[in-house]
């Protein structure tokens, strides 16, 4: 045929374009994804207790049932974290997109709860919103460390956390804002519902973490763990470098296997019972922080009721949370971008935890003294600085 013996002119190979969901933005809108999830968890957790009284009388419910309506989302959580961790670590894609899931069908139960003034649905509702809860809790570090180098572990960890805290502060601020009668009530969670479409928008966004990065994260993360339990913390360091200087797959393998020996397993639910065991120390530092969180999360709900009683208003006490909540906020986005040595990590836990349990005693020991429905400058504005 006409051309044949003609050389054939091989153009050079151009390297595939990498699209901007595949890119360096790609770990980003992974986090972008989770964190606007976990806002709209704990922002959904917020709907009740801020406006109690209005949902006592919405709800025909007692004052008990409707600290339920709270109480129940964090029990659940509790009860649901097992089973969640072992999820979490096996599926990260199904978990989370179990937990979008179940955050939009909470939404829309709320709102058909409040809208046929049925108690049970609501509540049946804070459990599905807790079950969602127990499946975002696991997942900020893994998704730093499998996603991000050793250098930018605290912030995009710290990024994550406090999205879950920003979005229980806007619940906190807003609701008693915007609610002040069940039509707003129903109006308000109609909305709510709608927004979580956006929700489910945004996991289109999620890409799994490359092999080669999730190993080197798995690598790093357990020979960190291994530095504290054992008092090592040059191994943390040493860890760190790890990932930074690029090791191969083998370096990587190698290192995630003696690191999860030397602790009694690796990073499912029954390493950490093992973990629990070999090292008791873990275990107070475990129940240090459960106990601190547990307090945490229950003094929003406890203001609400508090000050209402000393004579504040809704939006009143929505104002002292904002405080409470808002500091947390700042001072944990501060730390994720300023705190990035681990060997650090462990004065700073210390200071932190000393400053908030005298803080916490100084506060209760004000509200107890305020036995009349005291509301001077004075005691507010100490109130505020002890948030």
């Amino acid at each position: 045929s006409e051309g044949r013996g003609e050389a054939l002119v091989q153009l050079p190979r151009q390297a595939p374009k990498r699209s901007f969901l595949n890119g360096a933005a790609r770990p980003w809108l992974v986090l972008a994804a989770f964190s606007l999830n976990s806002a709209f968890n704990a922002f959904i957790c917020m709907d009740f207790s801020p406006v109690s009284s209005l949902t006592r009388s919405v709800l025909h419910a007692e004052e008990s049932q409707v600290a339920w309506l709270y109480s129940g989302f964090l029990l659940t959580v509790c009860c649901g974290m097992p089973l969640a961790l072992v999820l979490v670590l096996r599926c990260e894609a199904l978990s989370l997109g179990i937990s979008i899931a179940l955050n939009v069908a909470c939404s829309w139960m709320r709102w058909l709860g409040v809208a046929r003034r049925d108690y049970a649905l609501c509540l049946a509702s804070a459990l599905v919103g807790g079950a969602s809860a127990s499946l975002i809790l696991p997942l900020p570090a893994q998704i730093s460390q499998q996603r991000f180098p050793p250098s930018r572990w605290s912030l995009t960890t710290s990024l994550a956390i406090q999205a879950n805290y920003l979005g229980w502060m806007l619940g906190c601020f807003l609701v008693p804002h915007l609610v002040e009668d069940r039509q707003d009530m129903e109006r308000f969670l109609l909305w709510q519902s709608v927004f979580g479409f956006v929700v489910v928008a945004c996991f289109l966004f999620y890409r799994r973490a490359p092999a080669q990065t999730a190993l080197q994260g798995v690598a790093s993360r357990l020979a960190m763990s291994v530095s504290y339990l054992e008092g090592q913390d040059s191994i943390a360091v040493a860890a760190a470098d790890l990932q930074t200087e690029g090791n191969g797959d083998g370096a990587v393998l190698q290192a995630a296997a003696v690191s999860s020996g030397a602790h009694g397993g690796g990073g499912d639910f029954r390493g950490l019972i093992r973990t629990l065991r070999t090292y008791p120390s873990f275990s107070a530092q475990v129940l240090a922080c459960g106990i601190l969180g547990g307090v945490g999360f229950a003094v929003p709900a406890c203001n609400d009721a508090i000050w209402e009683h000393r004579g504040f208003s809704s939006r009143e006490a929505a104002w002292l949370d904002l405080a409470f909540i808002g500091a947390g906020v700042a001072s944990g986005l501060a730390l994720g971008s300023c705190c990035n040595n681990p060997a650090k990590y462990r004065q700073v836990l210390l200071a932190l935890f000393a400053v908030c349990a005298v803080a916490l005693s100084c506060l209760a020991a004000l509200v107890e003294a305020l036995e009349d429905a005291s509301r001077s400058g004075l005691s507010t504005a100490v109130v505020l600085v002890l948030l």
